[in-house]
């Protein structure tokens, strides 16, 4: 998307476009916001379910003459989106009338509170930390594979305070949760009688972080996800942005 525009599109082509692809009505306020056609696009990328976005994605990339990697990519994403899980965390008024107004003092408030709503359902239990322990062997691996220590992750000095240092904790906290299963009476091997989860379910627990963590992402900056392999990329990234950027040979006066 460059200067308002989206590919070769007039504002009536493009609102025909998106209604023919998806059966919604872009111009309207609360489907597409307000504003240039890019802006538009965005609001409904932030706003609409993924099986939406990934319906107009789709259209969008076949949309596109050339073939090119990029296309590809680009259609890889869209089945991805097609594919996502129908439930998404619901958006409160605030966020849906004001998409985009995150601050990075927001943002890491919100990594707080994410973190937490999960540790204190035991979510992090498995690599073991609970509301009460937080294990030296997490943190230490967590020094090795990132640019700073995460832990204690409510308790960041302002410096640390990054949009960087945000995204990688994101990252790594994801790639540690999961979802306890029932709590169970167990023995072990000397009859020791005792109550734990029977069991953990990493990808179930992965999923319902993101999509806790891409309620937020998506109201920070230009916007943000959390992908199904557990990456921070910009909305658009991948090639999402850059093949709705108008190609300069094609010539379009907006009606």
């Amino acid at each position: 998307m460059s200067g308002g525009f989206v590919l070769d599109f007039s504002n009536r082509a493009f609102r025909e476009f998106v209604s023919d692809s998806t059966g919604l009505d872009i111009d309207q306020d609360s489907v597409g916001g307000s504003g240039s056609k890019a802006n538009r696009l965005r609001y409904f990328w932030s706003n609409q379910p993924d099986q939406i976005v990934g319906k107009l994605l789709k259209s969008l990339a076949e949309h596109r003459r050339s073939a090119s990697p990029l296309k590809e990519r680009c259609a890889n994403i869209a089945e991805r989106l097609l594919r996502s899980p129908t439930t998404a965390s619901r958006r409160y008024y605030t966020a849906r009338r004001q998409p985009g107004d995150l601050t990075l003092e927001e943002l890491y408030r919100k990594l707080q509170h994410l973190y937490l709503f999960f540790r204190d359902r035991d979510y992090f239990k498995e690599a073991g930390i609970t509301k009460t322990v937080i294990p030296e062997e997490i943190k230490h691996k967590a020094a090795l594979r990132l640019s700073f220590q995460v832990f204690p992750v409510t308790k960041w000095p302002s410096y640390q305070v990054t949009e960087d240092h945000v995204f990688e904790a994101l990252e790594f906290l994801q790639d540690h949760v999961s979802r306890p299963g029932a709590w169970t009476e167990m023995t072990n091997n000397t009859g020791y009688n005792y109550s734990d989860y029977d069991g953990y379910d990493e990808s179930a627990g992965q999923a319902e972080f993101r999509k806790e963590a891409n309620a937020f992402l998506a109201d920070y900056g230009a916007g943000f996800e959390m992908t199904s392999e557990g990456n921070v990329l910009a909305l658009g990234s991948d090639g999402l942005q850059d093949i709705l950027v108008r190609n300069s040979s094609h010539t379009m006066r907006p009606t």
